[in-house]
């Protein structure tokens, strides 16, 4: 059952998240669809190093804290943020492992989301991971800095903004009087 439910994409795939195949996510490169709010290209993988964590963390947290989306690794967007080339990254059981390890380690509260592993048929161990985050009601959601400090990104367009102090307690405060009122 897909946890992401936009309107957007599944007119742009025809069907949720959970349903795609390899195919329907290279047909992106065709259309040469352009990244939105609701969706981001990586060419690569998320690296190994401490600032790589931090931007997995940070991409999870910044769709969990706006109206959700789906993050594709293994697409190469172009200069105006379009679906330009099905690169693929190693599609493997051990990367998705990974990657939830640093999602459950850097994002607090933990958003709900899903991995998705989608083989290239004609390219085996290769294609694209997906990763699917609904908008969440449990936030604002936080990426935990150098264990002491925590930002709060938000999807702004095609790009990762963070909020401000004033923008975080205003989030707290709307989400207050919605359990509440």
């Amino acid at each position: 059952m897909a946890l992401l439910r936009s309107r957007r994409l599944e007119t742009i795939f025809g069907k949720t998240a959970d349903a795609l195949t390899y195919a329907d996510v290279a047909q992106l490169v065709d259309g040469a669809v352009p990244e939105a709010d609701d969706l981001d290209y990586k060419r690569d993988v998320y690296g190994l190093k401490a600032q790589d964590r931090l931007k997995l963390a940070g991409d999870v947290a910044a769709m969990a804290n706006s109206r959700g989306g789906l993050v594709i690794l293994g697409m190469e967007e172009d200069a105006l943020a379009r679906a330009a080339k099905a690169v693929g990254v190693e599609a493997a059981y051990h990367e998705i492992s990974r990657m939830r390890q640093i999602i459950n380690s850097l994002v607090a509260p933990i958003p709900r989301y899903q991995i998705y592993a989608l083989e290239d048929p004609d390219r085996l161990g290769t294609g694209f991971l997906l990763l699917e985050v609904p908008a969440s009601s449990a936030g604002p959601h936080a990426v935990v800095v150098n264990q002491i400090s925590l930002r709060y990104p938000r999807r702004s367009g095609s790009t990762t903004a963070y909020r401000s102090q004033h923008q975080v307690e205003s989030a707290y405060f709307a989400k207050y009087l919605h359990v509440t009122g």
